[in-house]
């Protein structure tokens, strides 16, 4: 019975929530980690360097938080400085860190660009609270269903690139829309990117 109820409700929700193409939500990109206590491993974190058959100095992970990030810093240190530490955003859509936690600004078909991030943290900056939504469920067309919400004090927000900065690792953005391949020229400045690197060096890449 609960199953034929959630089915039920479910089409439901499909069926009546208005299909907005203009619609635009903040949601938490990482809810289950990043704390402010200690550092915590990011969402799907890789390591190649404990690869058996071919180390390499590349970590990936989907959107950290803060505290996340200064767990891959840490983690990175083990190999090389600090200063040879490169995170690799491959984001395009605009997002924050939010009182140290990952959020971005989810349209239709997730194809806000990044041109509004500055203008979408400004005006958070003017409010004393924000509506954060815990995640989305994605419908076809690429129209999607919020799921449920909190109201989020706004105490700090940065951008990814600030962040970054403030821990003493370098950052890079590669301007990459979900589901497509990236610009010729955002492959040009990755290419251009591997060429300038030092001999030793981190990278760690990561999407949402």
């Amino acid at each position: 019975q609960f199953i034929i109820r959630f089915i039920c409700v479910a089409l439901l929700c499909n069926s009546c929530y208005p299909k907005n193409k203009n619609r635009v939500i903040l949601v938490f990109d990482n809810v289950n980690s990043g704390t402010e206590k200690a550092c915590s491993q990011p969402r799907n974190y890789r390591n190649a360097m404990l690869l058996n058959s071919l180390p390499i100095p590349i970590s990936g992970s989907a959107q950290p938080n803060l505290q996340d990030f200064k767990y891959i810093i840490k983690e990175a240190k083990k190999y090389v400085p600090q200063k040879n530490i490169f995170i690799v955003d491959l984001r395009k859509e605009p997002h924050a860190l939010l009182n140290q936690k990952a959020v971005s600004w989810y349209g239709f078909r997730n194809q806000v660009t990044n041109d509004l991030e500055t203008k979408l943290i400004n005006n958070l900056r003017k409010l004393k609270s924000t509506k954060v939504y815990q995640g989305i469920n994605k419908l076809e067309e690429g129209y999607f269903i919020p799921t449920t919400y909190i109201q989020e004090p706004i105490n700090t927000i940065v951008t990814e690139k600030q962040a970054i900065t403030n821990l003493q690792a370098q950052y890079l953005r590669l301007l990459v829309v979900d589901h497509y391949a990236p610009e010729p020229q955002q492959v040009d400045l990755f290419l251009e990117f591997i060429k300038t690197l030092p001999k030793e060096h981190w990278i760690h890449f990561h999407c949402r």
